[in-house]
């Protein structure tokens, strides 16, 4: 087989191997640990769910999505699913400073952002979409406004061109 996206690897993983825990996630619970996992298929199909949200968002093959989330099992599926996509992913640490974080926005110019809550109330934009269901994973396209997010920095709210 000749593979051509690591993320085929989780596909040819479910295929073969499909009740097998692909990941798991720590969760501090009653003072000791426990763990959530996926299965490989679990893993599969929940990659096949974000890729199909983030298509029916406007997210495609070449954008340059910024990827502002703290590690948990969504933040694998998430990262597989633009890997599946063809997207190019830019992970930034969710603990980064704001004056930072709109440098990294100034110098990338992302079509998107996936990120925490906190991201999104900076008003980027409004956001068009979650996963899981759960406010923990907000979505923004940003359609290549880029001046709103410049303008921010500076807390001023302005529409490019309006």
């Amino acid at each position: 087989m000749n593979i051509l996206n690591v993320s085929e690897l989780i596909t040819l993983q479910a295929k073969e191997h499909p009740n097998r825990k692909s990941i798991s996630e720590p969760i501090f619970k009653n003072g000791d640990y426990a763990y959530n996992s996926y299965t490989f298929t679990e893993l599969e199909n929940q990659i096949n769910r974000i890729c199909n949200m983030l298509i029916s968002k406007g997210i495609k093959k070449g954008d340059k999505v910024l990827f502002f989330v703290k590690p948990n099992l969504d933040f694998c599926a998430i990262t597989f699913a633009l890997f599946r996509m063809g997207a190019t992913s830019v992970f930034i640490d969710p603990g980064m400073k704001k004056k930072y974080f709109f440098e990294c926005i100034k110098d990338l110019k992302p079509d998107a952002i996936i990120g925490i809550p906190a991201v999104h109330s900076l008003h980027l934009r409004s956001p068009v979409g979650s996963l899981s269901g759960s406010a923990s994973w907000l979505i923004t396209k940003l359609n290549g406004d880029f001046e709103i997010l410049l303008k921010l920095n500076k807390k001023v709210w302005k529409r490019q061109g309006g």
